[in-house]
């Protein structure tokens, strides 16, 4: 490994371009007979074009150095990582390949090859961030426990699909005080506020256990539930829809990223929720 290399170039500049200032720095001038010792020290010294000349030389070792390692971390990474996602799509897990990041099942993968480190996240939102790994094993046991932690986080069905519901016919409701066009689309970024001002009051109202977390990515997760996975169980009578919304709506935010449940499919961004 570089490292052992670079371990002996940090002790060559201790010891052979350092020493002799520090030596200097470690006499103690407060006692008088110590004056001859300072004198030796600094006769010692290397030229400025000398120190400079050895200190660029010493630099220039280290930058080879780190870039060498950086390239087998890399090397390293890359049979790691291809081992994990070889073991995942044997599984029946579906795999695709970004520029910076995988998606595989439920979560996106970003990577760090020359850190060898990894993060995950749904939707575009973090939930386990960056930690480095050395074994596809390590990788594959931090991927569950963040696929552990999506899950933990899913709302039963019938307190999602009435929560839903709820943070519409709110959001609705205050449109039509304001006298706005088209009352029963509401915009998304909103919907996402107030879907947690709703579990929160369902939680007080002991209807539903307080949520352990109320990161983006909850709402995200269980919104996606609610428009596959939980479609065929929502009476049509309180069923919503997504709306896409113009390029200029998307360009000032005011959209969500949905689509995360499957890695096969591309993520998509919605602007509103319609009753």
């Amino acid at each position: 490994m570089k490292t052992e290399e670079l371990s002996k170039l940090q002790k060559e500049l201790t010891q052979q371009i350092l020493r002799p200032i520090q030596n200097i720095s470690r006499v103690n001038l407060s006692k008088p007979e110590k004056l001859e010792e300072f004198d030796k020290a600094l006769s010692l010294l290397s030229s400025g074009m000398v120190f400079g000349g050895a200190l660029d030389e010493w630099t220039k070792k280290v930058r080879s150095a780190i870039d060498a390692e950086r390239r087998a971390r890399s090397e390293d990474f890359w049979k790691i990582f291809n081992e994990f996602t070889r073991t995942q799509k044997e599984l029946g897990t579906k795999a695709r390949e970004f520029t910076k990041s995988w998606r595989v099942g439920l979560l996106e993968v970003g990577l760090r090859p020359e850190r060898s480190e990894v993060q995950f996240s749904y939707n575009e939102e973090t939930v386990a961030g960056w930690k480095a790994v050395t074994t596809a094993e390590e990788l594959k046991a931090l991927y569950d426990a963040a696929v552990d932690r999506l899950k933990k986080n899913e709302l039963p069905t019938g307190i999602l699909i009435n929560a839903m519901w709820e943070t519409h016919e709110f959001l609705k409701s205050k449109q039509v005080n304001k006298d706005l066009f088209n009352v029963r689309s509401v915009p998304a970024v909103d919907f996402l506020k107030e879907l947690n001002v709703v579990l929160y009051r369902k939680s007080l109202e002991r209807k539903v256990s307080k949520l352990k977390d109320t990161s983006k990515w909850v709402f995200l997760y269980n919104i996606d539930l609610y428009f596959s996975k939980l479609r065929g169980e929502v009476p049509s009578e309180k069923r919503l829809s997504l709306e896409a919304g113009s390029q200029l709506e998307i360009s000032k935010g005011k959209g969500i990223l949905l689509n995360g449940l499957d890695a096969s499919q591309d993520y998509k961004i919605y602007c509103y929720f319609k009753a």
